[in-house]
């Protein structure tokens, strides 16, 4: 009876173990008050109003009807729209018959095709942004012959013709690429490289094997648009997630991020980065309490003078390590086990430790620690070296003490010369180099790898110090 009594006991006891954690998560989670998938019904009155503007001359106040017709339906909506194809504005008559055609008239397609043929290279802006803008509901042969408004001189036009790119368009994918490069259409690129999906891969594939360090704008917002997920995405992803780019590796991470947890190999890369972050924040701990940080970030202390921007450089990359911190777990083990508990960290009072608590049960003992030392907040510095298990690699250079602290010149050396290839970035290397060139410990160091990076700021900062030049 004992030895039954002490298996059930024990058996529940495993059981209330293995739910105490999501139950904590779960009490952090924020209730949805709006559904948001809800649609309202519009009335009689409603569609009387949105037909109203179709006749305006002001095109803003026909595209508004438009717009809102295509959220109503009503039994008239047909005849109405086929009285306005036969409307003699060819911006109307295009709107109207892609409003038939996605009633499924056969009719309206091809003469919707045949107008913006007619349209494409008409000398008028408005008109090729009506053909643009009927793109969408043309089948795949007929997007492909008017695809020179992918990269007409109009902005609206471009944007117009790319927001109508369907996956099934692999033609469009280099304009679309391209479109990232240019401010004006980044939004609209963004949408269309999600929608692509698959087919953005290979081009997407050869921009990360050719990134280099610091990687060109136009390839992280590529990786940020990729958003709809697959397993070839995933899997392309899991080869860069430890790309020597930290910011692109951030947007590779917070791409994998899903409700559920990652796949084995996934996960497997995923630890690799955290116990390579682990070491890098611990560097910039030993750095920052070496160079003059007092406290936690970002109390900044007293700064010798000339340190102050170094400081603030290595505080900005103790917020990328914390965020990639972040987004790896959360793309190992999904949003729906650890999201809200991450979330609650920057809560204060019993919400916080609450979190703390959540995270401490949903991790591993080692995860745990090295997560912990990087995202919990308020922790000193000297602590979280302490968790993390010390500075990791010492610089290579004199100041190098065993077991005591580094000096701040061995630090602001190694930064400057990153023999190792840690740090990984101009603006920490331009900030260094300024540091050292106040201390005046500048002249000593060598400083042709700086050189060699080619950067604006650090080539300025020292020309501004005289090195590293004949």
């Amino acid at each position: 009876a004992t030895t039954i009594t002490c298996l059930v006991w024990t058996w529940s006891a495993v059981l209330l173990y293995r739910a105490y954690g999501p139950a904590l998560v779960d009490a952090l989670r924020r209730r949805r008050w709006l559904d948001l998938d809800a649609a309202l019904e519009a009335t009689d009155v409603d569609v009387v109003g949105a037909l109203r503007p179709l006749t305006s001359t002001d095109p803003r106040a026909a595209r508004l009807a438009f717009d809102l017709l295509g959220r109503v339906a009503t039994p008239t909506l047909a005849e109405d729209l086929a009285t306005l194809a036969e409307d003699p504005r060819t911006d109307v008559r295009m709107t109207a018959l892609a409003g038939l055609a996605t009633m499924g008239e056969a009719t309206a397609q091809r003469r919707l095709a045949d107008e913006v043929r007619a349209t494409v290279d008409s000398p008028d802006p408005r008109l090729r942004l009506a053909a643009a803008r009927a793109l969408e509901y043309l089948d795949v042969a007929d997007r492909e012959a008017a695809a020179v408004l992918l990269v007409d001189d109009d902005l609206a036009v471009r944007c117009a013709a790319i927001d109508s790119v369907r996956p099934v368009d692999p033609f469009a994918v280099e304009a679309v690429v391209a479109a990232l490069g240019e401010a004006g259409t980044i939004g609209a690129a963004s949408g269309a490289v999600e929608r692509l999906a698959d087919a953005v891969l290979p081009t997407m594939a050869e921009a990360l094997d050719a990134a280099s360090v610091p990687v060109p704008a136009t390839v992280l917002r590529l990786v940020r648009a990729a958003a709809t997920r697959t397993p070839a995405r995933d899997d392309l992803l899991r080869r860069h997630v430890g790309h020597p780019d930290r910011e692109l590796g951030l947007a590779v991470i917070e791409r994998l991020v899903g409700d559920v947890p990652a796949s084995d190999r996934v996960a497997s890369a995923l630890d690799a980065v955290l116990a390579d972050d682990a070491r890098h924040a611990a560097r910039l701990a030993a750095a920052g309490l070496a160079i003059g940080q007092t406290n936690d970030w970002p109390d900044h202390g007293v700064a010798a003078a000339g340190d102050g921007p170094l400081l603030r450089a290595l505080e900005d990359e103790w917020d990328l390590i914390r965020r990639r911190v972040a987004g790896g777990r959360l793309a190992r083990h999904g949003w729906g086990r650890i999201g809200p508990a991450l979330a609650g960290l920057s809560a204060d009072g019993p919400a916080g430790a609450l979190a703390v608590e959540a995270l401490g049960v949903s991790l591993g003992h080692d995860e745990r620690d090295r997560v912990m030392a990087v995202l919990q907040p308020g922790l000193p510095l000297t602590d979280r070296l302490l968790r993390l298990g010390g500075p990791g690699d010492r610089p290579d250079a004199e100041g190098s003490t065993g077991e005591g602290p580094t000096s701040d010149t061995a630090w602001l050396r190694d930064i400057v010369e990153d023999p190792r290839g840690r740090w990984r970035s101009p603006w920490l290397r331009a900030c260094a180099v300024h540091a050292a060139a106040v201390r005046g410990t500048l002249n000593g160091m060598d400083v042709g790898g700086a050189r060699m990076l080619g950067d604006p700021v650090v080539d300025e900062e020292l020309d501004l110090a005289g090195a590293g030049r004949p």
